[in-house]
């Protein structure tokens, strides 16, 4: 078998004549090839991507979260009222009794 494959010419237009079919194949399964690996680099690209959004996305809820937490203290908030003329109670608020109907 080795003696007949020795003794093929590729460039004789016989050979390519009788074989275009599996020429043609072969053809398609490299250009599928092909567009699989840059499909997948293209999907890993963006999956990289879309970590690194949720990476900067999670930095920032976790920087509002802190200043929220600050600015929702009693003294952040009594000191932002203040130019409103509101002020922290000193004394315990009023207790309001409603009587019944007799």
């Amino acid at each position: 078998m080795l003696a007949n494959l020795e003794n093929i010419n590729f460039r004789d237009k016989d050979f390519i004549a009788n074989n275009i079919n599996y020429i043609v194949f072969l053809a398609f399964l490299a250009a599928i090839y092909i567009a699989n690996a840059r499909l997948a680099e293209r999907n890993i690209r963006q999956a990289n991507d879309y970590k690194k959004e949720l990476q900067e996305l999670r930095w920032k809820y976790m920087t509002d979260k802190s200043d929220l937490m600050i600015k929702s203290k009693q003294t952040e908030v009594s000191r932002a009222v203040k130019d409103m003329g509101l002020r922290d109670l000193t004394a315990p608020p009023p207790k309001l009794m409603v009587k019944p109907n007799e």
